[in-house]
């Protein structure tokens, strides 16, 4: 008797909890057909490239694939761009590197996550640029990168020369509702920025407005006027603000208030609004003047607080934020800590208003949970941080709350 074999569907769970194991996914899609498949979806998720050498690589490989019928390429869901710049001074180079792209792109169609590390967009679309008046640069990107399934754009560690380049950027992709920006700085002034070319491309294209849902910015150094203009840019046509996740990292340049433009993007998105996570430093009171009452489907809170090694940290209107929250659906509040040299401050916040505001909130969403995140920053050993939160929030426990904790020790930047 033959020995019984297992579902099909079973034996693709298996092969699916190999997800990020690179050789052992390579040697099951040498095994059978059934396998082959599942594993190479795995294998060809996401495709990393760190330099120009590794572009060319991928592309000899893509070439292979598509000449033997097995369509490598089509698997490809997030694709992360190598740093790279298109000089002005040496426009032979640039041609090179935008066809090298273009090569690498056609055979990529289903993308869904395009990461931006380093990537030099403002010098892409100043060399893409044409002064005719029948010239579109939303199309001349997507020569290169015709990305119609594109949902996430992810701009990490750019250098921008105006922040107009990034919407003219994200505007040609018209299915993008998710945008993340760490580390975007932007010192210059975007004179080619066109609002009426993008609305063009989306109509040739018969699209509808680009529906952004999400909006991160973190560790941005961007001007306070050209901020401004980029978030103005995102809710008006041809883009649509419907965040249901907005995370906000403060930026303050030359004592400038950023508050009214968190303001406009918090209570533009109380009916949509599902995540939301902010980062205060040492004295910002800010958060004071945000009520979140109408936010009715708001499920997921995350509170980071950076202490200053010059001055004391002390946020004490934390509880009368959290007691103005009305939406019964918040399943998640996480407490972020970033702190450097200084031993561990365990009076930042008003811990009997805290916890009252915790257990008020848990009486209306039982399911919710409280997480503490620890990051520190300093030479030597990490201060012991556990036992005196947990002494401090023993009524939270003693209520069982689920309560979790995680502590590192950093060495580079502030992750929030």
């Amino acid at each position: 008797m033959a020995p019984p074999e297992l579902p099909i569907e079973v034996q693709e769970r298996v092969v699916d909890q190999l997800h990020d194991d690179r050789e052992t996914l390579k040697s099951c899609n040498m095994v059978c057909r059934t396998w082959s498949w599942t594993a190479r979806s795995h294998y060809w998720r996401t495709v990393k490239l760190n330099n120009r050498r590794d572009c060319i690589r991928l592309l000899s490989v893509l070439e292979e694939s598509q000449r033997l019928g097995t369509g490598a390429g089509n698997f490809v869901r997030i694709l992360q761009l190598p740093s790279m710049g298109f000089s002005t001074q040496i426009p032979t180079r640039a041609i090179m590197r935008c066809e090298l792209l273009r090569s690498v792109m056609r055979h990529l169609p289903m993308v869904e996550l395009l990461h931006v590390n380093g990537f030099s967009i403002s010098s892409l679309l100043f060399h893409l640029y044409c002064r005719e008046e029948t010239s579109n640069m939303q199309d001349a990107i997507s020569s290169i990168f015709d990305f119609r399934h594109l949902k996430v754009v992810y701009c990490d560690s750019l250098d921008l020369f105006g922040i107009g380049y990034l919407p003219q950027f994200i505007g040609a992709f018209p299915s993008v509702s998710r945008i993340r920006l760490r580390k975007v700085t932007s010192e210059g002034f975007s004179p080619m920025f066109n609002v009426a070319s993008i609305q063009d491309f989306l109509a040739s294209r018969r699209k509808g407005l680009i529906c952004i849902q999400e909006l991160t910015m973190t560790n941005c150094i961007i001007p306070i006027e050209q901020l401004s203009e980029l978030l103005e840019t995102l809710a008006a046509p041809p883009f649509e603000l419907q965040l249901k996740r907005l995370g906000w990292m403060t930026i303050k340049r030359d004592g400038k208030d950023f508050l009214p433009l968190l303001e406009m993007m918090f209570y533009g998105a109380k009916a949509t609004l599902e995540f939301f996570q902010c980062t205060l430093d040492a004295g910002d009171r800010w958060l004071e003047h945000l009520d979140p009452s109408e936010h009715l489907r708001l499920q997921s809170l995350t509170l980071a607080f950076r202490f200053s090694r010059d001055q004391p940290s002390r946020w004490d209107h934390i509880a009368s934020f959290l007691s103005k929250i009305t939406s019964t659906s918040l399943h998640t509040l996480a407490i972020h800590l970033h702190f450097h040299d200084q031993l561990f401050v365990q009076e930042f916040l008003d811990w009997p208003a805290l916890i009252e505001a915790v257990l008020s909130l848990h009486r209306k969403c039982p399911s919710m949970s409280l997480g503490f995140r620890v990051y520190y920053y300093g030479k030597g050993t990490m201060p012991e941080v556990h036992a005196p939160l947990w002494t401090r929030i023993a009524p939270i426990l003693a209520a069982r709350i689920p309560v979790g904790f995680y502590q590192q020790k950093a060495i580079l930047q502030i992750r929030t």
